[in-house]
């Protein structure tokens, strides 16, 4: 199966799987299945950027569930304790430095403790905008459209740039991204974006949809390349296995992970910024 035909064939899939959760779960099913899907991308994370320092399982059940704890509570409180995070942020510095202060060297503690906290980044607080996005009483269609504007403009900036790409991008985190296929997804992306727009019937200017998805789009191809600077500096081709032929969840949703935060603020924070003027 050509990478193409993998890149249409993973997005469908994961669309359909979705569906067919929210028929039979509903809301709390998809949001339930989305939080064990950000813990295994979670899980991935750890073992190329932190299982290199310390492999203990001890400290990949802590760095899990502190994980799950930042996602469940930046998802699910629409005012989460952002005292109560720190405490725990804190407490997880505290015992990395405890526990390791005399197995590892100052360089490694600093690398593993830098590594956790761009992680915590990365896989609990991006992936939350997804849940609460999915959470609004339009949820199902804005996450639709969400999925589209990444799925699209990666599967367009593939095609795009095998096919005609010729000037690398980023040839040192990514050899094989051209600034056609970049240009073609992003294009792409925006042309779907404002499609599912229209047609799920969200209340918003076609120039504000045409500059929110170009956004969102470009986004979504740093989250790609973001993710590909970590495999790459931990010298792995994919990020798991958990997808025959496209690699792990991170592999899959780099791109959604990053484009959640920004999608979230043009139609859901900023909207409701300009009712209550």
């Amino acid at each position: 199966m050509t990478q193409l035909k993998v890149r249409v064939f993973s997005a469908l899939a994961l669309v359909l799987l979705l569906s067919l959760t929210y028929l039979f779960f509903a809301k709390i099913g998809v949001m339930s299945f989305g939080l064990v899907i950000f813990l295994l991308g979670s899980h991935e994370y750890y073992k190329m950027e932190m299982q290199s320092v310390v492999s203990s399982k001890l400290f990949l059940s802590i760095f899990l569930g502190t994980n799950f704890f930042l996602q469940y509570m930046l998802s699910f409180y629409e005012r989460p304790l952002l005292s109560l995070i720190v405490v725990v942020l804190c407490l997880y510095v505290s015992f990395c430095m405890v526990y390791l202060q005399n197995s590892k060297s100052i360089e490694d503690i600093k690398r593993f403790m830098t590594s956790s906290l761009i992680g915590f980044l990365y896989t609990s607080v991006f992936p939350s905008f997804i849940i609460k996005i999915f959470d609004q009483p339009n949820g199902e269609y804005l996450l639709l459209t969400l999925l589209g504007i990444v799925f699209a403009g990666d599967i367009a900036a593939y095609f795009v740039g095998s096919s005609i790409g010729k000037t690398k991008i980023a040839p040192t985190i990514s050899p094989g991204k051209t600034v056609e296929g970049a240009i073609g997804g992003a294009v792409f992306s925006v042309a779907i974006g404002v499609s599912f727009l229209y047609l799920f019937q969200i209340d918003t200017p076609i120039f504000y949809n045409l500059s929110a998805t170009l956004g969102i789009a470009i986004l979504a191809q740093f989250g790609d390349f973001f993710e590909s600077l970590i495999k790459r500096s931990s010298k792995v081709k994919d990020s798991g296995t958990l997808l025959p032929g496209h690699g792990g969840v991170l592999d899959r949703l780099d791109g959604v992970y990053f484009a959640a935060p920004a999608f979230y603020f043009f139609y859901i924070a900023l909207p409701a910024l300009q009712t209550l003027k």
